[in-house]
């Protein structure tokens, strides 16, 4: 599964800093250049700060999935990834008791209550990087089992409630960095 967000940076307020520079040749250029590479920095930092804010996901995991292009006017927040097992996230027991029955519960994001997988989920053992991963049979006995599978990463950071930051975080940090280079190439800060 593939997601792309678009980070759009509106520079409508800064044309006096704009107009400063214009004198100086590729002093705009320049500093539009630093100013979107800052932000694109930014974006990835707040999508997953804000993501793992609310779901059960390692931040070294959703870091690895997010990619950035960036071009002239824009960055672009490419998320790539499937849906993982339950065991990315949050299950209840951890590990398979060594005798007796166990309830199998297991939850994605946080602040929910963590709900029950049913009577036919069970802790598989495998090799990897998670000891178990929680399984469920499709019917009767004779039937296949399935992986128990939570969201994908994409759908978890597409979320509005998630976007709303990034874009305005992102916007706060290029016009500091574009302010910035601005009086850079004025001489101001060395």
């Amino acid at each position: 599964m593939l997601q792309m967000v678009n980070v759009l940076i509106d520079a409508s307020g800064l044309e006096r800093a704009a107009k400063s520079i214009a004198d100086i040749p590729g002093a705009v250029k320049k500093a539009e250049k630093y100013a979107l590479s800052r932000a694109g920095d930014v974006v990835r930092t707040v999508a997953v700060r804000e993501t793992t804010a609310r779901y059960y996901v390692k931040g070294t995991d959703l870091r690895k999935k997010i990619t950035l292009k960036k071009t002239t006017e824009q960055v672009q927040m490419i998320v790539r990834g499937k849906r993982h097992t339950l065991a990315a996230y949050k299950i209840s027991p951890m590990r398979k008791p060594k005798r007796g029955k166990y309830n199998l519960r297991g939850a994605a994001k946080r602040r929910e209550p963590i709900e029950d997988l049913g009577p036919r989920a069970f802790l598989m053992p495998i090799t990897g990087k998670h000891p178990f991963i929680p399984m469920r049979r499709k019917g009767q006995a004779r039937l296949p089992i399935e992986a128990v599978r939570g969201p994908a990463y994409p759908e978890i950071v597409s979320e509005g409630e998630t976007l709303t930051p990034i874009q305005q975080e992102a916007l706060e940090a290029w016009e500091k960095e574009f302010k910035r280079q601005a009086m850079r190439a004025l001489g101001v800060l060395a």
